[in-house]
């Protein structure tokens, strides 16, 4: 199982969330529910058109970050939104399946933003025995 998919770039933290001061309980604002469904939109139809079934096993999922400009960001806070539509899309069970995850930095700006996806099957890495003698002591 190899395949890839690109998605738009999520809004920052501060437009995907928001808090209610009233009941103090955190909610998915309506610029997040929006880029969920763009996401869940672009899954169903690459599930459909490649016949891809529901991943129940391990797999290695990769980001490569295009962002909408060269602003620093936090890499980690692209990866919930984009888990989270993943899973409501039906594409894998829960992102608990992720055994190795990798974000990387495109490079440069595209209009927009986007995120590229690779997810293929689970390879085991191993550390050094050095470092496992370390880790086990």
């Amino acid at each position: 199982m190899n395949f890839w998919f690109i998605a738009p770039y999520p809004p920052s933290l501060n437009k995907l969330y928001a808090y209610n001061k009233f009941s103090k309980q955190k909610y998915l604002t309506s610029e997040g529910k929006e880029y969920k469904l763009k996401v869940v939109s672009i899954i169903k139809r690459l599930m459909e058109e490649q016949s891809i079934k529901k991943i129940t096993s391990l797999i290695d999922f990769q980001v490569y970050d295009f962002p909408p400009d060269m602003r620093k960001r936090d890499k980690d806070n692209i990866l919930k939104i984009l888990q989270d539509s993943i899973t409501l899309s039906g594409l894998w069970e829960d992102d608990s399946l992720i055994g190795n995850l990798m974000v990387f930095k495109g490079g440069q700006k595209v209009s927009g933003g986007r995120l590229v996806i690779f997810i293929s099957g689970f390879e085991q890495k191993y550390i050094s025995p050095e470092i496992e003698e370390e880790i086990f002591s």
